[in-house]
C-alpha cells in the first residue's frame, strides 16, 4: 500500500521488535484523541513509535440530531492534550497519499487548507441548513458517496483473511489501506443514511468516506458541498416571496394554482440540479416564502 492507516488507539510502546520496527515506517499513520472537555479527559496519546507527521486526531463532530454531516480536517490542539496533532486522521492519510503526486498541503491567508488547486473552505457558524453550529477548526461538509450504505465505500478484508494469506498483494498495491474495528464497540456513528442503532456505521468506514472526499476533490475535481452566504440566502427567499405575490396578482383561481405548481417544480428541479453540482440551496424556505407571498396577496385582494 502507498499509505496504511491504523484506526486503533494505541498509546503504549510495542513489546515485539518486529511491530516496533513496522510502526516506524514512514507510510504508517496512526490516531490519537483530542482533549474532551465534556468528560474532563486529556485525550488519548499516539503510539510512541510514530513520528509527529504520522499521527492524526480521530475526532468527529455530530449535529444536534446525532448525525455526522461535517468533517473536521484541522484544529488547534489544546496545550494540555495528549494529542497534539493539527491534522485529522483522514486528512493526514490523504496528504501522505497525495505527496507521491508532488501535492503538498499549505494554507491560504484565510486559514483554509489547500491541496494542489483545491481549497477546502472552512464552514461559517451559519452555513446552509446548519445554524449556530460550533465551527471551530477547519470543517467542511461531508459529501457522502451515493451508496446504499456508507460502509460500501471500499472492499473489506477481515484480519483472519489477511493472516491466512487470502489477500492478493496487487489488490492493495499503491492504495490507501485503513485498519480498524467493525465489531460491536463505541465507535459507531449515525449518518444521513440512518441514525438508529442498527443503521449506525463503524468509524473506520467514515474515515474512508472522508479520505475519499479529499482525494477525489483534489485529483478528480469531485465537488465539495457549498452553500450561499447568509445575505444571498435571505435575498433568494425574499425573491421567492415577491414571485409568489406577482403570481397571485397576475393570475387567478385555477391558472394561479397551475402557475404556482409549475414555479414550485422549477425551483425544486433547480435546487436538485445545483445539489448535483455540490450546491446546498434553501429550497424549503423558498417554497414556504413562495406560498406565503401567493396566499398573502390573494387574501388582500379578496378583502
Amino acid at each position: 500500500p502507498r499509505v496504511i492507516g491504523l484506526d486503533v488507539y494505541r498509546d503504549f510502546a510495542a513489546t515485539t521488535p518486529g511491530l516496533a520496527e513496522a510502526l516506524t515506517q514512514s507510510n504508517i499513520v496512526g490516531i490519537c484523541k483530542s482533549l474532551d472537555s465534556e468528560i474532563n479527559s486529556v485525550g488519548i496519546g499516539p503510539a510512541p513509535e510514530l513520528g509527529e507527521f504520522q499521527v492524526g486526531f480521530s475526532d468527529f463532530i455530530e449535529d444536534t440530531d446525532g448525525a455526522l454531516r461535517r468533517q473536521l480536517m484541522t484544529l488547534t490542539p489544546e496545550p494540555a492534550s495528549s494529542c497534539i496533532s493539527r491534522y485529522g486522521f483522514a486528512t493526514l492519510l490523504a496528504i501522505h497519499y497525495l505527496a507521491s503526486d508532488n501535492i503538498q498541503p499549505d494554507f491560504t491567508p484565510n486559514g483554509n487548507l489547500r491541496l494542489g488547486e483545491t481549497v477546502f473552505q472552512r464552514l461559517h457558524r451559519r452555513t446552509g441548513g446548519l445554524q449556530r453550529m460550533d465551527n471551530q477548526g477547519g470543517q467542511v461538509l461531508l459529501n457522502y458517496r451515493a451508496l446504499s450504505s456508507p460502509d460500501q465505500i471500499a472492499p473489506k478484508v477481515s484480519l483472519q483473511q489477511l493472516l491466512d494469506g487470502q489477500v492478493n498483494p496487487d489488490s492493495i498495491r499503491d492504495r490507501i489501506v485503513i485498519i480498524g474495528v467493525t465489531a460491536t464497540s463505541r465507535d459507531f456513528w449515525a449518518t444521513p443514511y440512518g441514525v438508529q442503532a442498527q443503521n449506525k456505521t463503524p468509524g473506520v468506514f467514515l474515515q474512508a468516506q472522508m479520505v475519499s472526499q479529499i482525494v477525489s476533490a483534489v485529483l478528480d475535481d469531485r465537488p465539495l458541498i457549498w452553500a450561499w452566504p447568509q445575505w444571498a440566502e435571505a435575498s433568494g427567499i425574499l425573491l421567492a416571496a415577491v414571485l409568489g405575490s406577482w403570481l397571485s396578482w397576475r393570475w387567478k383561481s385555477s391558472q394561479l394554482l397551475l402557475r404556482g405548481l409549475l414555479t414550485s417544480a422549477g425551483l425544486i428541479i433547480g435546487a436538485w440540479a445545483t445539489l448535483c453540482m455540490g450546491g446546498w440551496l434553501p429550497i424549503v424556505p423558498a417554497l414556504l416564502a413562495l406560498a406565503g407571498g401567493t396566499l398573502s396577496t390573494s387574501a388582500q385582494e379578496q378583502t
